[in-house]
């Protein structure tokens, strides 16, 4: 089965404003009761970051073992990349971008440039951060790892995340 991260990545921050968005995160976090710091809680995978404990906004919904923590990483990257990626999806109609499409496309977004991409199939023209990307990649500045068995808990964060800050954030899973 292996381990897995589910991860919700912010698409639209800056760079510039990394550092101040990350604080307000964390802060939102703990104002809406998705962390609770009163648990203690580490993540073997990001070892020089801090594992937050999930709290009572997850714990009332959601059965969870007490193991499930959240990392929020403010660092640019490709969130996604494991054992089992894929080409981003269509979110109309769910067929894969073609190999040498998805490349050309992931890195221009790299370099700064969120491209639309074409679906060869339904013929939906929509930028590449609007596709399916749970089983592929997403590019940002800023994300949050979320060490759970339940990805519900992770869709409810990225639906609340984007409520509140009005920002596009973005699903993708890690699996290792």
């Amino acid at each position: 089965m292996g381990d897995h991260r589910e991860l919700i990545v912010d698409i639209d921050i800056s760079a510039a404003r990394l550092e101040s968005a990350s604080v307000e995160l964390d802060e939102l976090l703990e104002a809406t009761g998705w962390i609770d710091r009163s648990i203690t809680v580490t993540d073997w995978l990001y070892p020089n970051h801090v594992a937050l404990a999930l709290g009572q906004t997850v714990r009332s919904p959601f059965s969870r073992p007490e193991r499930d923590s959240l990392v929020i990483l403010a660092a640019r990257g490709v969130y996604g990349v494991g054992d089992g990626t894929t080409d981003p999806a269509c979110p109309s109609c769910g067929s894969l971008l073609s190999t040498d499409i998805a490349d050309t496309i992931l890195a221009a977004w790299w370099d700064g440039d969120e491209r639309v991409a074409p679906c060869a199939d339904c013929g939906l023209r929509a930028h590449v951060g609007e596709w399916n990307l749970l089983d592929s990649v997403a590019i940002g500045e800023l994300a949050v790892a979320v060490a759970t068995d339940t990805p519900e808990v992770a869709d409810a964060l990225a639906e609340h995340l984007a409520a509140t800050t009005g920002r596009r954030w973005v699903r993708t899973h890690l699996h290792l």
